[in-house]
This record gives C-alpha cells, sequence and structure tokens, in this order.
C-alpha cells in the first residue's frame, strides 16, 4: 500500500513539474516595431523578435519566419507593438467582395491642409452635380450639362457619396506637370464607385477626414 502511495505522488509530481516547465516556456515570435498601413508591403525593419509564453494560446507567426514574412502585404493596418499573425498577412490586395477601389482627382482645395495618406478614413462629398460644369449647376432635377445624374433623384451638392471609406493610395502629380492635383484611391462599396468615379472626372469632389470606426 505504501509502495502504490508512494508511486501514485512521484506520478503526480512528474505530473505538475512537466506542465509547470511547458506553462514557463517561452518562444520566439514576431511582432510589429511601427505602423504599416494596410496594403503596404511588409519589410524586415517593420517587425521584430518577441519572447512570448507557449500557453498563451495566440496563434503567432514563429520568428524563423521572418524571411517569409517579408514582402507580403498587410491585409490590415497595424499597430506598433501588436503581435503578428497570420491573418494580418496577404499575397495579393485586390478589394473584398462587394467593394471596389476608385480613384478621385482632387485639387490641393479639396483636401484637408495636412494632405491624406493610406489608412485614413474620410467622406466623398459632392461638390457639385457630376457631369455638369460649376457655373451650370442648378436646383436638384436640373438636367446638367452632359445628362449625367438627372432626374429628381439626382443627388444635391454637398451630398455624401460615400461615409467613412477607406483611403487605400495616395499620388501626387510631379511639379513639372504643372498642376497640383492629387489622385486618391478609395476603397468604397461597389454600388458607389460609378457615381464616385462620375463626380471626380467632373472634378466634383472633395474629401473629408473623419473618424475611423474601427
Amino acid at each position: 500500500m505504501a509502495a502504490a502511495s508512494a508511486a501514485l505522488v512521484l506520478v503526480c509530481a512528474a505530473v505538475f513539474t512537466t506542465a509547470y516547465m511547458k506553462a514557463g516556456r517561452q518562444v520566439p515570435v514576431l511582432a510589429v516595431t511601427q505602423v504599416v498601413n494596410q496594403g503596404d508591403t511588409l519589410t524586415a525593419a517593420d517587425v521584430t523578435t518577441v519572447r512570448l509564453s507557449a500557453s498563451a494560446g495566440v496563434r503567432t507567426i514563429p520568428a524563423d519566419e521572418i524571411g517569409v514574412v517579408v514582402g507580403q502585404r498587410a491585409s490590415v493596418k497595424l499597430e506598433p507593438a501588436s503581435l503578428l499573425v497570420p491573418a494580418d498577412l496577404t499575397t495579393s490586395m485586390g478589394p473584398p467582395a462587394g467593394t471596389a477601389v476608385v480613384g478621385v482627382e482632387v485639387k490641393a482645395s479639396q483636401l484637408p491642409a495636412s494632405g491624406l495618406q493610406p489608412g485614413d478614413t474620410v467622406d466623398a462629398v459632392l461638390t457639385g452635380i457630376p457631369g455638369a460644369s460649376t457655373s451650370s449647376i442648378g436646383p436638384t432635377g436640373t438636367t446638367p450639362v452632359g445628362g449625367v445624374g438627372t432626374g429628381p433623384e439626382a443627388p444635391e451638392p454637398g451630398t455624401v457619396l460615400a461615409a467613412g471609406v477607406t483611403v487605400t493610395d495616395v499620388a501626387v502629380s510631379s511639379p513639372s506637370a504643372g498642376t497640383d492635383t492629387t489622385v486618391i484611391s478609395l476603397l468604397v462599396p461597389s454600388t458607389l464607385a460609378p457615381l464616385i468615379a462620375s463626380a471626380s472626372a467632373a472634378g466634383q469632389v472633395a474629401l473629408v477626414v473623419v473618424p475611423s470606426v474601427r
């Protein structure tokens, strides 16, 4: 009886020791060092190695996979000091189903003074009736030049065409081009893309920075 009790104590001690060592074991994983905007390609400077308990229950990326991580693109905006997880990475950046990326060409007066950068959240605001020249904009329902956006349901100037959409890219025109325009790529619901594109072609879209809903 005493021998059986002693054996049981030894087994329990071994189990406890194994569990304790496993809980205390730390493994090297990858973490983010600086802001990486959605769609940007990760470089070695964007990640670092930290040690994490093996029992943390978080699906992380082992530090020895840094060679695989570098060169991939961020599927979401990455924040400093956050752990890098597989869902943060992608090899392609096609827009999600139901969305589209539309380019909006704007002048400096149609942007905040500080400009825009990828990851910003904006409202796209109609400054005139799509297809109409600035001088020919009339009341809602009138026929603008070109016949685009006509009828009683035509949006009024000041209408928010797309609310809370994400800037995915910013391309500033070269000084040698002799213009002060900037092309802003926006990730928008696909149903709104045609109207935004039409308004942009007429130079009648302004972008307003708004708080992110994330």
